[in-house]
């Protein structure tokens, strides 16, 4: 995606749609595996995970449709609800992440 149109709603589940693709699951599991490292508190990891971190939320900031809030605390939302859906999603809860996301932008 590349054009700032339509709801925040539409565009996290176009968003959702497009990296729950067969092409990016390795992406999305290693991302989750670096995480999971930081999680438990290996710091080797934590460069990393904070880089593919800002530069997806720095995207988000650039492409997503306008916003009421601070553009930045919008970014940090649908990071948070998109890649909470596709962890859903990844556990084979599709139905629940669609759901999550219809309810996040009310």
């Amino acid at each position: 995606p590349t054009q700032k149109e339509g709801t925040l709603a539409a565009f996290a589940t176009m968003l959702f749609d497009m990296l729950r693709q067969p092409m990016l699951r390795p992406h999305l599991a290693l991302l989750m595996e670096v995480s999971a490292f930081c999680a438990r508190g290996q710091e080797d990891f934590r460069k990393v995970s904070l880089q593919v971190v800002d530069s997806y939320h720095a995207w988000l900031m650039d492409v997503m449709p306008p916003t009421k809030s601070d553009r930045s605390a919008a970014a940090a939302h649908m990071l948070a609800i998109v890649e909470g859906a596709l962890m859903q999603d990844m556990a084979g809860r599709e139905k629940l992440a669609r759901t999550a996301l219809d309810q996040a932008f009310d």
